[in-house]
């Protein structure tokens, strides 16, 4: 790794073109070496060098090149991103859907929705998180879908966000929670950090089931 960072700061251009084949060609360690190094340099070269791997090479170098494409390309990367998603495996999925939150732009809301219906739960938590730090009533409406119509590894997770963004209708929808068995710990909880009083009722009467249990 020291070599690695030592080539990235000579400028040497034979150490750089060292460094792209490395993390092109080489063992999982020097790939993720080089990658590291790699992170610091600019240029098309090593934007090609991070496409290629992004798109083709092995899970573990495709999900680092995702992250650094996306912090060199900013939205531009999000093509790479959004193809990754719905063609990678597991660990390729799951980096590309963080970088693509990352870049926090509306127009992915329909990617996260379909990460979040998917019922993947190496997914699920990210797209929830990133409907919900997008905002604005279409955030609100699709996480009170997922937290009633959305799969088991969907629903807690919905519900916990809806908490932070509030408001009446996921006040409402908390408190339906407090009767299923599989939700409960989640809603009371999210309403107990909510602090609305309105809700404190509801909250005491969980208490005394569990007390009774």
């Amino acid at each position: 790794w020291k070599a690695a960072s030592a080539l990235a700061e000579s400028n040497d251009p034979a150490a750089r073109q060292a460094l792209l084949t490395a993390a092109q060609t080489g063992t999982a360690t020097a790939q993720d070496a080089a990658l590291s190094a790699l992170s610091a340099l600019r240029g098309p070269d090593v934007e090609a060098t991070l496409r290629q791997l992004a798109t083709s090479g092995p899970p573990r170098a495709a999900a680092t090149a995702l992250g650094q494409l996306a912090a060199l390309q900013g939205k531009d990367a999000a093509p790479v991103l959004i193809t990754a998603f719905r063609d990678g495996g597991p660990q390729v999925r799951s980096a590309a859907l963080r970088s693509l939150a990352e870049l926090k732009d509306p127009a992915h809301r329909e990617v996260f929705l379909e990460a979040a219906r998917s019922g993947n739960y190496s997914t699920v938590h990210t797209a929830i998180q990133a409907l919900a730090e997008l905002g604005g009533p279409e955030a609100k409406t699709a996480l009170l879908e997922l937290a009633t119509n959305g799969s088991p590894a969907a629903r807690n997770p919905a519900l916990h966000q809806l908490g932070k963004i509030g408001g009446p209708e996921a006040r409402e929808r908390l408190l339906k929670s407090l009767d299923n068995d599989q939700e409960r710990h989640t809603a009371a909880y999210t309403l107990a950090n909510l602090g609305d009083p309105a809700t404190l009722g509801a909250l005491q009467g969980v208490l005394r089931d569990s007390a009774a249990k």
